[in-house]
């Protein structure tokens, strides 16, 4: 596997852990109320710390648009980069948020 391909697979699933591990923390909060303010905050965070330890090393654990737009406008990466970034971001985001709304029921979903 390419160094490039690698870079989109790790922002890819670093994405998709973000998305899936804290709109699943803010859905269970909304369906059982037993997550809390401060386990939502915890659920984004350790998925934060996970990914960039996990992939930093190889994308720079961008892992949301924002913060790559960050680095376009710093110059710290090309346009190219940072578009093909932004795909693969948005890509893991549909992906966990499909899986996040089949694991959920509709009365959770609904709050």
């Amino acid at each position: 596997m390419s160094q490039e391909a690698k870079k989109f697979l790790a922002e890819l699933i670093g994405t998709f852990a973000l998305i899936f591990f804290g709109a699943g923390a803010i859905l269970q909060q909304n369906a059982t109320q037993s997550v809390g303010t401060t386990g939502i905050a915890v659920a984004h965070g350790m998925a934060i710390l996970v990914g960039v330890y996990a992939f930093g090393h190889i994308s720079g654990g961008h892992f949301n648009p924002a913060v790559t737009f960050g680095f376009l406008v710093t110059r710290r990466i090309t346009l190219k980069l940072a578009f093909v970034y932004w795909v693969v971001q948005l890509a893991g985001a549909i992906a966990a948020s499909l899986l996040v709304k089949w694991l959920f029921p509709g009365d959770a979903l609904a709050a």
